[in-house]
């Protein structure tokens, strides 16, 4: 037990009150000094100008025998509070608090610190600090501490402190100093305590109704302090707040609220004073809030972050106006643990073969890693956000990037982008992505543990960022022509994507532990811290099953020894020796929409690849073709034959006019003759003689 400890009375015990809180200030062979410290009642006198506080700091002082206080603490009638305070009970508000670091240094125009209740006009000298006055009143008790031994050795501690309060330099208030003396004693190593009541200052309520009629705040500049109404009373507040509830409403400024409510609610008039200006009346002289009345009362029954919900609306209230609750990071400790999914749109509008078409635009669906922040899955559509793109990116992420890049004509290597497995928490808006198809997983019943809100980016955070950003320009509208088709757009876009995974900024995702192994603060660093430590959730499913759930199913037809869809044949070694045997008309199969250079043909129950093979040699990158450009180019090919064969009899009837012209016969105009024909008979003979002596066109 040390001086200043806080002893709880349990039990009567001489002048002790049970439950009481005493504080041992000093004992010796004789007795021991007790410290009681509470707050006296103290009522305003009708002559007082001012507003006293209600209540002020006081210390009574207590002996005890010192075999009485040893018998007390071994019976437990006297026993250390479990909860020792720190500060005199009057400053319990404010434990904990550093006010003293605070910027609450007043200017020379402040009259009192913000804190405080209403200290002496010596106690507040303009421009103080906190820690002044604490330096004062440490000075006036120097000389008063240093001696405190001899005070307590006195037969009446109490009236020796008072004493020594008279003979200061310059004098001070006994009961003050001798309050101040024992709250030192109390709390020897804590200056705060010597704090004045700083903090209560304004506690009392504006709203009592004693203060209905009475005007606060200062007055108007050229108005005078009794231009408006009062409105302190309860039912003028109510009647306030029952306006802005009725006229409130999502996208309306407080102003048009205000507006709507003076003529709606209160009767309000527009008229002109004597000076010409406009201002608000109430023809039948009825009291009405000003607008910063009106304002007053609604932020301070509401609050400004209800009024700005209601008005803002909760989304952007949230984006703009609310506190960050952390980060999505903080709930995951594994690799692929949750992946957020997301398409957005491509700044460029890609263009045809002939590098002139405008063609729809490219969308990008990328999976994120709430984890690392890294880019797990791509998938692409053409023209609009689509379940074939959340299904692409998941496939990506199921088949591992290596395999899925490939696909585009794309080599990556592992160590560019390392990870391979479906997470077991995809998180999607409520677009397209939440269809059951694109959510299909191991278990073909994997479902979709979170959901976010539609129309709430926010709330989809972690693959919002990981989208590419563009600067806004200012002026007319412009758009951007690549003079990429899409399959190259989607080859800039996976670049992009392994770009991003090794240069983003991660830096406030590094744990320590990260931090001393040197991993660099990108989201492939850490992907790969992770993966060498095992901390992984993502699931392996088998490429064929990938394969079925998340491709797009399509019909082939079987010819020439090849599976053709829209006019490409498709061929392979195992497709070949499978139609030796069998002659099927139709073969089912599986494409990725955006690049059919490979697909996968079901036979007899397995999967079998076969690869986009031209009639003739060609450029590669026509070999991968989208779907929707393959069946583009069947319609375009079917108006091509058709114009061919109007063509071809407009060339058979040039060609028959030229024989007719020419010969004076047209081409296979022959007589049909029976028998056969006999090349060594007479009239064959004398045939070919006259045929040699006609004249030819152009012989001489």
């Amino acid at each position: 037990m040390k001086i200043g400890t806080a002893l709880e009375v349990r039990e009567p015990l001489a002048t002790l009150q049970p439950g009481a809180i005493y504080h041992l200030v000093w004992r010796d062979d004789v007795r021991a000094l007790l410290v009681h410290l509470f707050e006296r009642r103290q009522a305003n006198t009708s002559r007082s100008k001012s507003k006293r506080p209600p209540t002020r700091p006081a210390a009574q002082l207590h002996f005890l025998e010192a075999s009485a206080f040893e018998s007390a603490l071994r019976t437990q009638q006297l026993a250390p509070c479990a909860e020792q305070p720190t500060l005199p009970p009057w400053h319990q508000g404010i434990e904990g608090v550093d006010l003293l670091s605070l910027h609450l240094s007043r200017d020379s125009s402040s009259a009192t610190p913000r804190l405080g209740g209403e200290p002496s006009a010596t106690d507040r000298p303009k421009g103080r600090t906190l820690q002044d006055y604490i330096n004062h009143r440490e000075e006036v008790l120097a000389d008063t501490w240093l001696h405190r031994r001899e005070v307590f050795s006195m037969r009446d501690p109490d009236q020796e402190v008072k004493r020594r309060a008279r003979t200061a330099t310059p004098p001070q208030n006994e009961e003050r100093f001798r309050v101040w003396f024992w709250v030192k004693c109390c709390f020897p190593a804590t200056g705060l305590a010597l704090l004045p009541t700083f903090h209560r200052v304004g506690s009392w309520s504006r709203g009592d109704q004693k203060y209905a009629q009475t005007k606060f705040g200062r007055k108007a500049a050229d108005l005078g302090r009794h231009h408006t109404s009062p409105m302190n009373a309860p039912e003028d507040i109510q009647r306030i707040l029952d306006a802005y509830r009725r006229h409130q409403a999502l996208g309306k400024s407080l102003s048009r609220i205000y507006a709507h409510a003076m003529v709606a609610s209160y009767g309000c008039v527009r008229q002109r004073d004597p000076k010409g200006r406009a201002i608000v009346v109430q023809p039948e002289g009825r009291p009405f809030p000003t607008y910063d009345q009106f304002r007053y009362r609604v932020y301070q029954a509401l609050g400004k972050q209800r009024v700005a919900h209601d008005l803002l609306g909760a989304v952007r209230y949230r984006r703009s106006k609310a506190v960050s609750e952390g980060q999505y990071s903080q709930g995951c400790v594994y690799l692929s643990e949750s992946v957020a999914y997301d398409a957005a749109f491509v700044e460029e509008i890609p263009c045809g073969l002939d590098r002139k078409t405008e063609l729809q635009r490219l969308v990008v669906t990328e999976g994120v890693c709430k984890t690392s922040g890294m880019v797990v899955g791509i998938g692409f559509s053409l023209g609009s956000e689509s379940q074939a793109g959340y299904q692409g990116a998941r496939f990506c992420e199921a088949i591992g990037p290596r395999a899925y890049c490939r696909l585009f004509g794309i080599e990556v290597t592992e160590a560019e982008w390392p990870t391979v497995g479906l997470s077991a928490q995809p998180v999607t808006d409520r677009g397209p992505g939440s269809s059951l198809a694109a959510r299909l997983g191991p278990t073909k019943t994997q479902p979709i543990r979170t959901m976010v809100p539609s129309y709430t980016p926010q709330s989809n955070g972690s693959v919002e960022a990981a989208h590419d950003r563009s600067v806004k320009i200012e002026g007319p509208p412009r758009r951007i022509v690549s003079r990429s088709t899409p399959y190259e757009l989607i080859k800039h876009e996976i670049l992009r994507v392994i770009e991003r995974n090794q240069t983003g900024d991660m830096r406030n995702r590094l744990t320590p532990e990260m931090v001393h192994e040197g991993v660099l603060p990108n989201p492939l660093s850490i992907a790969r811290f992770l993966l060498r430590r095992g901390r992984t959730l993502a699931q392996s499913i088998g490429f064929d099953d990938a394969v079925r759930q998340m491709l797009t199913p399509v019909q082939f037809n079987c010819s020439a020894g090849a599976a053709e869809l829209y006019g490409h044949r498709f061929r392979s070694k195992a497709l070949n020796a499978w139609l030796a045997e069998h002659q099927p008309r139709r073969l089912r199969g599986y494409v990725l929409e955006l690049a059919v250079h490979y697909a996968w043909l079901d036979l007899d129950g397995r999967l079998v690849e076969v690869v986009n093979t031209p009639a003739i040699r060609t450029n590669r990158d026509l070999t991968y073709p989208s779907l929707l450009e393959m069946k583009e180019d069947v319609q375009l090919k079917r108006r091509l034959v058709t114009e061919s064969r109007w063509e071809a009899h407009a060339h058979r009837v040039h060609s028959s006019w030229c024989a007719l012209e020419e010969t004076g016969s047209m081409i296979k105009d022959g007589r049909r003759l029976s028998g056969r024909a006999k090349p060594g008979c007479r009239s064959a003979v004398e045939g070919a003689d006259e045929f040699r002596l006609i004249p030819r066109r152009g012989a001489r």
